[in-house]
Protein backbone atom coordinates (compact mmCIF):
# COMPACT_ATOMS: atom_id res chain seq x y z
CA UNK A 1 0.00 0.00 0.00
CA UNK A 2 1.31 3.16 -1.15
CA UNK A 3 0.13 6.46 0.82
CA UNK A 4 1.43 9.14 -1.43
CA UNK A 5 0.63 11.96 1.68
CA UNK A 6 2.84 10.25 3.83
CA UNK A 7 5.59 8.25 2.44
CA UNK A 8 7.06 7.66 5.52
CA UNK A 9 3.54 5.33 6.56
CA UNK A 10 3.43 4.10 3.05
CA UNK A 11 7.41 2.48 3.32
CA UNK A 12 7.30 1.65 6.86
CA UNK A 13 5.30 -1.38 8.44
CA UNK A 14 6.17 0.07 11.98
CA UNK A 15 4.71 3.15 11.59
CA UNK A 16 1.85 1.97 9.38
CA UNK A 17 0.58 -0.24 12.51
CA UNK A 18 1.26 2.66 15.03
CA UNK A 19 -1.13 5.39 12.77
CA UNK A 20 -3.79 2.07 12.42
CA UNK A 21 -3.86 1.52 16.13
CA UNK A 22 -3.97 5.02 17.04
CA UNK A 23 -6.92 5.25 14.91
CA UNK A 24 -8.56 2.59 16.11
CA UNK A 25 -8.43 3.82 19.39
CA UNK A 26 -9.74 7.26 18.33
CA UNK A 27 -7.00 9.38 19.04
CA UNK A 28 -7.45 12.48 17.02
CA UNK A 29 -4.35 14.18 17.91
CA UNK A 30 -2.25 10.89 17.05
CA UNK A 31 1.06 11.02 19.19
CA UNK A 32 3.53 8.25 18.58
CA UNK A 33 6.34 7.47 20.48
CA UNK A 34 9.94 6.05 18.64
CA UNK A 35 12.05 5.60 21.67
CA UNK A 36 13.28 1.87 21.03
CA UNK A 37 14.37 3.02 17.60
CA UNK A 38 18.35 2.37 17.29
CA UNK A 39 20.49 5.02 16.82
CA UNK A 40 20.04 8.82 16.99
CA UNK A 41 17.95 11.25 15.52
CA UNK A 42 20.07 11.96 12.22
CA UNK A 43 19.64 8.44 11.24
CA UNK A 44 15.68 8.92 11.61
CA UNK A 45 16.48 12.07 9.52
CA UNK A 46 17.83 10.19 7.03
CA UNK A 47 15.37 7.18 6.86
CA UNK A 48 12.84 10.37 6.52
CA UNK A 49 14.45 11.73 3.17
CA UNK A 50 14.81 8.26 2.07
CA UNK A 51 11.21 7.75 2.68
CA UNK A 52 10.49 11.56 1.03
CA UNK A 53 12.57 11.22 -1.74
CA UNK A 54 15.13 14.22 -0.51
CA UNK A 55 18.53 13.54 -1.84
CA UNK A 56 20.09 10.82 0.79
CA UNK A 57 23.39 9.40 1.06
CA UNK A 58 24.20 5.68 1.59
CA UNK A 59 27.84 5.68 3.39
CA UNK A 60 30.10 3.43 4.97
CA UNK A 61 29.52 5.04 7.59
CA UNK A 62 26.09 5.47 8.11
CA UNK A 63 25.03 2.02 6.43
CA UNK A 64 24.62 0.21 9.48
CA UNK A 65 22.42 2.57 11.61
CA UNK A 66 20.22 3.05 8.44
CA UNK A 67 19.71 -0.61 8.08
CA UNK A 68 19.17 -1.39 11.56
CA UNK A 69 16.38 1.83 11.54
CA UNK A 70 15.14 0.11 8.62
CA UNK A 71 15.08 -2.89 9.86
CA UNK A 72 13.53 -1.87 12.92
CA UNK A 73 10.76 0.32 11.12
CA UNK A 74 9.90 -2.64 8.71
CA UNK A 75 10.86 -1.36 5.83
CA UNK A 76 10.35 -4.14 3.85
CA UNK A 77 9.72 -4.75 0.26
CA UNK A 78 5.65 -5.36 1.16
CA UNK A 79 6.08 -1.40 1.91
CA UNK A 80 7.52 -0.25 -1.08
CA UNK A 81 9.40 -1.48 -3.88
CA UNK A 82 13.32 -1.01 -3.63
CA UNK A 83 12.82 -0.47 0.00
CA UNK A 84 15.20 0.66 3.09
CA UNK A 85 16.54 -2.31 4.14
CA UNK A 86 16.91 -3.75 0.74
CA UNK A 87 19.00 -0.27 -0.19
CA UNK A 88 21.34 -0.99 2.61
CA UNK A 89 21.98 -4.61 1.83
CA UNK A 90 22.79 -3.66 -1.44
CA UNK A 91 25.65 -1.36 -0.39
CA UNK A 92 26.65 -2.88 1.86
CA UNK A 93 27.45 -6.64 0.14
CA UNK A 94 28.75 -4.94 -3.11
CA UNK A 95 30.98 -1.56 -0.85
CA UNK A 96 31.71 -2.30 2.72
CA UNK A 97 31.91 -6.31 2.34
CA UNK A 98 34.08 -5.92 -0.86
CA UNK A 99 36.70 -4.07 0.62
CA UNK A 100 38.98 -4.18 4.36
CA UNK A 101 39.54 -0.68 4.76
CA UNK A 102 35.53 -0.24 4.18
CA UNK A 103 34.54 -2.93 6.49
CA UNK A 104 36.93 -1.21 9.31
CA UNK A 105 35.63 2.14 8.76
CA UNK A 106 31.47 1.13 8.83
CA UNK A 107 32.76 -0.89 12.61
CA UNK A 108 34.45 2.68 13.69
CA UNK A 109 31.61 4.34 12.60
CA UNK A 110 30.78 6.75 15.30
CA UNK A 111 28.08 6.20 18.04
CA UNK A 112 27.66 2.50 16.59
CA UNK A 113 27.11 0.81 19.53
CA UNK A 114 25.13 3.28 21.10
Amino acid sequence: MQNKSFPLLSRSGVMEKLIADASENGDANCTINLKDIPSRAKTFELVAKFCYGVKHEIITLNVVHLRCAAEHLEMIEQYGEDNLISQTEIFFNQVVLKNWKNSLKCLQSPNMWR
